[in-house]
């Protein structure tokens, strides 16, 4: 494990990673919220029973929206964990944990809603 001397510019990519992944997530949870985001192709749980009808649709989104939430602060607490640790100069090696770490964190996230969504879908047609 090598010292951070304070050479960070390969830590810059993660942070705007984060970033863009929150900004993502908050926006298509506002997009759940406020209704505008309705069965499409593009955006969303899309899976066969989520586009089976609007009412699998909405009901496979208001299950999503709590982990799409999750997901957004997860990223954004991340972002700031990593930059505390840069200006505290810690060793590269934790840096590298904790800049990874945080994405597999969001990732498992979205795909437990994503699973959560899609049984609720289901449920809701039968």
């Amino acid at each position: 494990m090598t010292l951070n001397t304070g050479s960070n510019m390969e830590y810059t990519a993660p942070i705007a990673g984060y970033a863009i992944l929150a900004l993502t997530l908050l926006a298509v949870y506002r997009g759940i919220r406020s209704g505008w985001l309705t069965p499409n192709h593009s955006i969303g749980v899309r899976t066969k029973n989520t586009l089976k009808s609007q009412r699998a649709w909405r009901v496979a989104h208001e299950v999503m929206a709590p982990y799409l939430s999750a997901g957004t602060i997860v990223s954004v607490l991340f972002a700031a964990v990593l930059g505390v640790l840069i200006l505290t100069a810690q060793p590269t090696g934790v840096l590298d944990i904790v800049a990874v770490a945080g994405f597999l964190i969001v990732i498992g996230i979205i795909i437990v809603g994503g699973i959560s969504a899609d049984r609720s879908a289901k449920q809701s047609e039968s």
